[in-house]
């Protein structure tokens, strides 16, 4: 089966940030606390052992998951999403809104590796897709009485 226009983009733009940027973990998470303040601390104090890093490795692992299959498998993201973020919240006590913020630092740090006009309009979309999603999503969690 011939891949879409859209994906054949998705590619190559995380080929390309891939060559440019290296692991973007360490940009991604930064920005992540530049926006919201207290984030790292937040995760640090849930990573085992003291293995924060290897937490907020996975954390942009699993972005980057539901970025890629996005396109072609929406409703097993919004599966993860609707489950992952309540749990995350009620279980851990991690504010929903920090997954949108993941996406939208995630998203933001591959993009600044990209001058292409339409690979740059398909990770506008990307984020606001993901991040509206998230965004509903916490909306739907009852703030802690």
């Amino acid at each position: 089966m011939a891949r879409s226009r859209d994906a054949l983009l998705l590619e190559a733009g995380l080929e390309r940030a891939a060559e440019q940027l290296g692991d973007i973990t360490p940009q991604a998470m930064a920005l992540l606390e530049s926006r919201h303040p207290g984030a790292a601390a937040q995760f640090a104090a849930l990573a085992a052992d003291g293995r924060a890093e290897a937490l907020t490795g996975m954390m942009v692992e699993q972005t980057l998951y539901c970025i890629m299959q996005w396109l072609e498998s929406r409703s097993e993201i919004e599966i993860i999403l609707w489950g992952s973020v309540p749990h995350h919240a009620e279980t851990l006590g991690i504010d929903p809104i920090l997954f949108a913020g993941l996406f939208a630092a995630t998203c933001d740090v591959i993009t600044a590796a990209m001058t292409d006009a339409d690979e740059l309009a398909l990770w506008a979309r990307l984020k606001t897709d993901l991040v509206g999603l998230t965004e509903r999503v916490a909306e739907t969690i009852r703030a802690p009485v």
